[in-house]
Parts: structure tokens; C-alpha cells; sequence
């Protein structure tokens, strides 16, 4: 049986729990096709790319901003003309921390992911960060308990 630490344990990376399947939609797409795309594919953002590398991000909360709010139209409207940039990004190995720190110091909700050659391989949300930080918590939560002979509180007979 291979042997794992502890730290391989708390130290959960990026890679880990990344969405592999992204949405991706060419810089000079209108923004009504954008919206349409996340939709059918359920996802909040959509990446944009120009000859094969993501140059912006654009999220539903973009699209109600930037383009319904200015009174766009959204067939008219090019996603290029709108979208975040310059993408901030994450390495596949950083750890969950890392990520979420890079995400408060920038006031981002989405990174996507890059490997060591700085190829697009995935995209990591604060709720992904938030989900893998409970789960972390509580088994290094449980793990003490258990090192320190906690018990549980008793249940109430009567509620």
C-alpha cells in the first residue's frame, strides 16, 4: 500500500479540483452567442480566446454590467469589447490557499488554470475553493479529535 502524508493530505492542490471542461468562445464572437453558450453548458463565465490563447473572461455579471446596464445590443456587441483582461491565472500545482489568495489580492471569483508549459488545463471558482476548504477543515478537525481522544458532546434526550 503507497504511503501518504499528512501533508499530501492538507495540502490539496489546484489540479485536484479544477473543472477540466471548459467553456471557450473566440474574441470576436458577439456577446448574445457568449450568454447563449454558458447557458447550454450551465457555467457563470465563459473564457475567451484569440488564436488558441485565452486573452479575456467574461461572466454573466460582465454581461448584465457592461452590456445590458449601457443599453448594447448583445448580437452587436463583440465579447472582445468587453471582457476582463488580462486574465489572472493559477498554476495546476499551486495549493487551494494559493489560489484563494490570489484570487482575494485581485477581487476575483474565477482563475483559470495553467500547467508548467502555460497551457490553459482547467478552471478553479471560489465556490470549488470554498467546498475543498470545508472538506480540508473538517478532516484536519476530526484528525485532532481523534489525536486528542475528543469525544463528541452527548446527545440531548430531549430537543
Amino acid at each position: 500500500m503507497a504511503q501518504i502524508s499528512l501533508e499530501d493530505i492538507f495540502n490539496i492542490k489546484v489540479k485536484d479540483i479544477m473543472t477540466k471542461d471548459l467553456a471557450l468562445i473566440e474574441d470576436d464572437a458577439p456577446v448574445y452567442k457568449a450568454a447563449k453558450a454558458m447557458s447550454e453548458f450551465g457555467v457563470g463565465c465563459i473564457l475567451i480566446r484569440k488564436e488558441d490563447k485565452v486573452v479575456g473572461i467574461i461572466t454573466e455579471r460582465d454581461i448584465v454590467r457592461r452590456v445590458i446596464c449601457e443599453d448594447k445590443d448583445p448580437h452587436e456587441t463583440l465579447v472582445r469589447d468587453i471582457m476582463t483582461k488580462p486574465v489572472i491565472v493559477v498554476k495546476e500545482e499551486a495549493t487551494i490557499e494559493d489560489a484563494a489568495d490570489i484570487m482575494a489580492k485581485n477581487g476575483v471569483r474565477r482563475l483559470p488554470v495553467i500547467n508548467e508549459k502555460s497551457s490553459l488545463v482547467g478552471l478553479i471558482t471560489a465556490s470549488d475553493l470554498a467546498k475543498a476548504l470545508a472538506i480540508k477543515f473538517e478532516m484536519q478537525n476530526s484528525l485532532f479529535n481523534a489525536m486528542g481522544r475528543v469525544r463528541p458532546p452527548p446527545k440531548e434526550m430531549y430537543v
